[in-house]
């Protein structure tokens, strides 16, 4: 009877043990004293009054810099920082959890004292091709636009796509700018509780500085240098960016305007005035190329032809006035060929003489 109970409760606790994960997952899937983080991602842990108590997050090859987890914690850097791991210390939990399947699998903390924080989100995403959700911007350019209540936040990189309509240029042209931003949130603390929504903080820091920055520029020249105009906004933007960094936990890893167009009601003409001059400029273009190789073809025909002349009249040198009158003979035979030439009688004199030393000349060799 004792080996049965014994076997029974041996079976138990191998059943439990198998099934436990399978608990666990379900558990964590409603947030019952385990959460789900997907890979890159972070979720803020607080009181059952709100209060922020601590971050979990799943991002292979980061760690954050967790001030409850002395193992890992470098001072050197602000609480909840992401960093780059390098000498982690290897935690026997975590070993423990990815040997069970259970790698992304969070500790929440009780229910009832312990909640993952929830926030209203907005941001526009770039897509390729339109839908009834995706909204054609025009160029080629679709974005879809989202509001969603998060439980995350994303720590990988990613681009945000933003527009800016009615903002005129030095010639008071209303251009319509559409830009994307590729942003990595480096704390996530910051960027959850420090500023209400921190895309549109990021945001509204760039707005006033983008409208002053094209009133100072043509249209022509914006459109015709999309990537030297993205830079040079980006550089002018440097200590922003920094401040951004520090106070709110969000990097800006690049800006670039990716279509600058004319708005409004005279947008077709402006386009179609930008259109002819563009041809205008490479139907120029064209010209002088097609100009440039015929000088140089000519050039280079007139140098021929300049070697060509100096080595017949070196030879003409070395025969001194017998090369010469050779010379007059070949040009009255070339002449000849042409029409009806008519030689004096000094000319005939001239070439009976060149004749006769030429026949005397053989005559000498022989």
């Amino acid at each position: 009877m004792d080996i049965l109970l014994w076997l029974g409760t041996f079976l138990l606790i191998v059943v439990d043990f198998i099934c436990l994960p399978y608990l666990i997952k379900e558990m964590a899937k409603r947030d019952f004293f385990f959460t789900v983080v997907e890979e890159g991602t972070a979720k803020a842990i607080v009181g059952s009054g709100g209060g922020f108590q601590k971050v979990v997050y799943q991002y292979e090859g980061y760690i954050i810099n967790d001030p409850t987890n002395l193992q890992n914690y470098n001072n050197e850097y602000d609480d909840w920082e992401v960093l780059r791991e390098k000498d982690k210390t290897e935690d026997k939990a975590d070993w423990f959890i990815e040997k069970l399947g259970l790698k992304g699998v969070k500790w929440i903390g009780l229910p009832g004292l312990h909640k993952v924080y929830r926030y209203k989100f907005r941001w526009n995403s770039l897509r390729q091709y339109k839908t009834p959700k995706v909204i054609d911007a025009g160029g080629g350019i679709y974005y879809e636009p989202h509001e969603e209540v998060l439980d995350y936040v994303l720590l990988q990189p990613d681009v945000y796509y933003v527009r800016v309509e009615n903002a005129e240029d030095i010639g008071m042209v209303p251009l319509n700018l559409d830009i994307i931003l590729r942003i990595r949130v480096s704390n996530p603390y910051k960027a959850l509780f420090r500023v209400q929504e921190w895309l549109e903080m990021v945001w509204g820091k760039y707005l006033t500085a983008i409208r002053l920055y094209v009133a100072h520029q043509s249209w022509e020249e914006l459109n015709r240098r999309l990537d030297e105009k993205s830079q040079e906004m980006q550089d002018r933007m440097k200590k922003e960016e920094d401040f951004i960094h520090k106070e709110y936990g969000v990097r800006v890893e690049e800006f670039r305007f990716i279509r600058i167009s004319p708005a409004g009601t005279r947008a077709s003409m402006y386009e179609e005035a930008a259109t002819k001059q563009f041809m205008a400029e490479k139907e120029a273009q064209r010209i002088l190329t097609l100009a440039d190789a015929e000088a140089k073809k000519i050039l280079t025909v007139t140098e021929a032809e300049k070697e060509r002349i100096r080595r017949i009249y070196n030879q003409i040198k070395e025969f001194g006035g017998f090369g010469e009158k050779i010379r007059a003979f070949e040009a009255l035979e070339k002449a000849a060929n042409k029409g009806t030439v008519i030689v004096s009688a000094p000319e005939l004199a001239a070439f009976s003489e060149v004749y006769r030393r030429l026949v005397s000349k053989r005559g000498g060799e022989g």
